[in-house]
């Protein structure tokens, strides 16, 4: 946790009396307002995860930094499994930095992109622009990241989901 806390700024916030820590990463301002807004942003969505029962397991596909999957792990009566599933390194990683923050065990956080098949698959990274010809022309950087299907994930961890989130 010590690592963490020295590269990247940690905020407390409190989410419907939930305190959650979080990292919040400097050249990211979308993550801290985020963060900062989170109530106002999408309450329907923390609605959904309030009327999540207890002991259900919930796959968040797309988990980026965790809003979603920070808030269900730890309110009370939340689901007793979380797997988080993105294929944005900076985001699976701020993850993992909010889940040691907040000392959740019940979260498998996983770097991949989720599909119909397994294998490999390239991605957008970051939008970029450059000026041709006096005009801005965006080209997308693509990578190239792990896929993995939910029946796999199913077949290996045992845990069919109850709630799924797909961002």
């Amino acid at each position: 946790r010590r690592a963490f806390t020295r590269v990247l700024p940690v905020h407390d916030v409190t989410v419907r009396g939930v305190g959650i820590r979080c990292v919040a990463p400097l050249h990211q301002l979308g993550t801290y307002l985020a963060m900062v807004d989170w109530e106002q942003r999408e309450p329907e969505v923390l609605d959904w995860i309030d009327a999540m029962t207890p002991g259900s397991v919930f796959f968040d596909v797309g988990s980026n930094f965790g809003t979603e999957t920070l808030y269900a792990s730890l309110k009370a009566g939340g689901p007793a499994r979380i797997i988080a599933f993105d294929c944005e390194f900076s985001g699976s990683y701020n993850l993992a930095a909010n889940l040691l923050l907040n000392r959740i065990d019940n979260v498998e956080n996983r770097f991949a992109a989720v599909g119909e098949t397994e294998g490999w698959v390239a991605v957008p990274e970051n939008l970029n622009y450059l000026w041709v010809d006096g005009h801005p022309k965006y080209a997308q950087a693509m990578k190239t990241v792990p896929r993995i299907s939910i029946d796999r994930v199913v077949a290996d961890t045992g845990c069919v989901p109850t709630y799924v989130k797909v961002d």
